[in-house]
């Protein structure tokens, strides 16, 4: 089992995500990344730079597929995230770089 550890403005979050995941990058294939954006917020996302982009869409550089499909979770630049093993080791530091 795998847990998401988010720390946003020093505090800490855990969220129970099962067993497994799947990350999807802005960077490094827009396309998936875009269609997850979509379903997570339900809307298209824009470019940094179209002038209809907000904030969500600028940050997010990263979604997080969980429970069998049936969760999207967002990344965002300002927030650090870790996934932890049941043990509490970090299995792997997902924080923008």
């Amino acid at each position: 089992m795998y847990t998401l550890r988010k720390i946003v403005a020093n505090k800490q979050h855990n969220e129970l995500i099962g067993n497994e995941y799947v990350l999807i990058e802005k960077e490094t294939n827009y396309e998936a990344f875009s269609t997850a954006f979509e379903t997570c917020f339900g809307t298209n996302h824009r470019s940094d730079g179209d002038s209809e982009s907000t904030q969500y869409s600028k940050d997010c550089y990263a979604m997080l597929i969980c429970k069998g499909g049936g969760e999207f979770i967002p990344l965002f630049k300002t927030q650090s995230y870790y996934i932890m093993t049941e043990s509490g080791k970090t299995f792997a530091n997902l924080t923008y770089r």
